[in-house]
């Protein structure tokens, strides 16, 4: 997500040096001015203490709009919730592996977190992160978008830099106007898990998904998958999502004996009605069957 912080500190404005309001023109415009000029970033390899974990290094993309992650003890807690030592965890629409890796370390050097990103400016941030810590988690990086069908699909972004997007099967301006000039790959992801992880499926406890509002199609491609195997479902509700839609999110899983919480309050079931209630905000759904309740206890 975009934000202010990335930007004051990238362009080190000093407020002091004019008044408030010039000095405050003067960043929202250099940041748009950035926001619209294509550009290459590079990396830097940096560490992150992390409570029970100690050093973990990471590659932090020199973006300008992409925050450092924070993994504190109560963001690694949420994921240990879900997620046990050997674990199979999904992260669709991981970007940079700001989720891949709190959810690795949750799974522990003997787990497999499959990490998807079509985005090849993100995932080639992703891929090193892969490569970091293998003593402590595993992550698969995957450089392709889950789709209904395998092929190749158009990739848009609201800004030049490509922090963010969405792909499309039509060339269109719906996840903004940017577009990358080569195509990116899409594959039917219950498929790949069932020729390459068969043997891992039974251990599948958590799927992580941000997809710029196509949350629900890729739900329906996993149904299979996810009604079987009984993980944990993190998505997105979009706040471009039609009503209609999601109410259609919360009926998938309702009618498969799941509960649906607003991961702002946990505790609380959703309702059908409370889909509606808040513009923009994550769920997380949780078998009703599920050994241990994380979320109900």
């Amino acid at each position: 997500m975009l934000g202010d912080r990335g930007i004051w500190n990238y362009l080190a404005l000093d407020i002091a040096h004019g008044p408030p309001m010039i000095g405050y023109l003067k960043a929202k415009l250099a940041k748009r001015k950035l926001l619209q000029t294509p550009q290459e970033f590079g990396h830097e390899i940096r560490t992150l203490a992390v409570p029970g974990y100690g050093d973990i290094a990471y590659a932090q993309w020199l973006n300008p709009f992409v925050y450092e992650p924070w993994i504190g003890e109560g963001h690694l807690a949420w994921f240990e919730r879900f997620i046990s030592k050997g674990d199979l965890v999904v992260d669709i629409g991981a970007n940079v592996g700001d989720t891949a890796i709190p959810m690795a370390l949750a799974a522990g050097p003997n787990g497999i977190v499959l990490a998807l990103e079509p985005n090849p400016r993100t995932f080639e941030i992703l891929a090193i992160n892969a490569t970091l810590n293998s003593d402590k988690m595993h992550i698969v990086p995957l450089n392709c978008a889950a789709t209904e069908r395998d092929g190749d699909f158009f990739y848009h972004s609201s800004e030049a830099t490509f922090s963010n997007g969405g792909l499309s099967a039509v060339d269109s301006s719906e996840h903004g106007r940017y577009a990358l000039e080569e195509k990116v790959r899409g594959i039917n992801l219950a498929a790949y898990l069932r020729n390459h992880h068969p043997d891992a499926l039974p251990s599948l406890s958590l799927i992580k998904i941000d997809t710029e509002g196509n949350d629900r199609e890729v739900i329906l491609t996993l149904a299979d998958i996810i009604f079987e195997y009984r993980p944990v479902v993190m998505f997105e509700c979009f706040k471009r999502v039609a009503k209609a839609e999601r109410f259609g999110l919360f009926e998938i899983f309702d009618r498969e004996d799941y509960i649906l919480f607003n991961t702002d309050a946990p505790t609380v079931p959703l309702r059908r009605a409370d889909m509606t209630k808040w513009r923009h905000f994550d769920v997380v759904a949780e078998p009703r069957d599920r050994p241990t309740a994380p979320l109900s206890s």
